[in-house]
């Protein structure tokens, strides 16, 4: 026998003595199981076909090569999807930093953490396809403290904003040269916290790449009791913040509790400066504006540009109050790429995020 079961090997004769005879069938047999033994083992070369399972007590297989057809085997960072399983850590890749340099980034078919090139807020336009292939999937975090902008300038299909605390994970699309955001429903695009600010603008996203965007509202106060919110648009053809006496209509219904029982006012404006999305704003933290507003096809030229909202707070008067409300940009017939959120006097506070939907 060549081993012994455990992988051991000994010859069935033990050394040969000098100065004695050799017997050939010692030597015969001593040969014969060098043989077997080397025919069991594993070619390096890939000759060899195992024949059975092979325990490896804990050890690794490395340098795998990248499994790519059926029956292969899988790296671990290509595991995507386990069935009664967790990974722990970031699923299925390896870590690596990217610093950008003018909205540009290379990396690789893995997990990379994306840093501002100064600052703490910068744009991704582009990641280097040259190490890509169709269907390669990467994941993107923003390092600790940065705001990561995905944009269509470069390379992405979608806009998006990079979070430090989750993973974005985006498909190359070879045939277009484009990378997917694998993201489905609502897709976060940017988050702003004013604090005291005379307003918070969002322009990163708005446009054609979403259909349906979301501004949510999180204890939105006015830093004067008893301000009313603004909503206004930037007209991506005009150049500007659209403010004229006609450039809008809104109407809404407002329900508050003043009276023991909710009172409805329902309450219609013609034409004004902004969209009035809430009315009589406590300037109390924990009494803010908590709620939804919505912007529909601002991308699409034709067509006035709806808003409607759903919001609830504590007003002015100490009245819990509810607006439901909708909007229109009406100036004119253009695509809009911005949305502003404004107090009617002096600054907000409290925290707002943008969302869209994806088509």
């Amino acid at each position: 026998m060549a081993r012994d079961g455990n992988g051991n090997f000994s010859l069935p004769y033990p050394d040969f003595v000098s100065g004695t005879t050799i017997v050939s069938s010692e030597v015969d047999s001593n040969n014969s199981d060098i043989a077997t033994a080397l025919t069991q083992s594993v070619a390096v070369d890939g000759q060899s076909v195992i024949t059975g399972d092979l325990p490896m007590a804990t050890f690794k297989f490395t340098g795998l090569g990248a499994g790519s057809a059926a029956g292969h085997s899988v790296r671990y960072e290509q595991v995507l999807l386990l069935a009664g399983g967790s990974i722990t850590g970031p699923v299925g890749y390896t870590s690596a930093d990217l610093t950008l340099s003018s909205g540009a980034a290379t990396g690789t078919a893995s997990r990379h953490n994306i840093k501002a090139e100064s600052g703490t807020e910068d744009d991704l336009d582009t990641l280097t396809a040259t190490n890509y292939a169709d269907g390669d999937i990467v994941y993107l975090h923003a390092d600790t403290g940065d705001t990561i902008y995905v944009t269509t300038a470069g390379n992405f299909a979608q806009p998006c904003l990079l979070d430090e605390s989750h993973d974005t994970a985006f498909i190359y699309d070879g045939t277009n040269s484009k990378f997917e955001a694998l993201a489905h429903g609502w897709v976060k695009l940017d988050s702003q916290s004013p604090s005291a600010a005379t307003e918070a603008d969002f322009t990163k996203g708005i446009g054609t790449a979403y259909d349906v965007y979301a501004a949510v509202f999180t204890d939105l106060i006015t830093t004067t009791d008893g301000s009313d919110l603004y909503a206004r648009m930037y007209d991506a053809t005009l150049a500007a913040w659209q403010a004229d006496a006609s450039d809008y209509r809104h109407s809404s219904v407002v329900l508050d509790d003043s009276a023991g029982d909710y009172a409805a006012q329902s309450k219609t404006v013609t034409l004004s400066t902004a969209i009035v999305v809430a009315e009589g704003v406590s300037d109390t933290a924990g009494d803010g504006i908590n709620g939804i507003m919505y912007l529909t096809n601002p991308g699409t030229a034709a067509g006035n540009k709806l808003s409607w909202n759903d919001l609830s707070y504590m007003n002015s008067a100490g009245s819990i109050a509810m607006v439901n409300g909708v909007g229109r940009y009406v100036a004119a017939a253009n695509a809009v790429s911005g949305l502003r959120i404004l107090p009617s006097a002096d600054n907000i506070t409290g925290k707002i995020e943008l969302y869209g939907l994806r088509k």
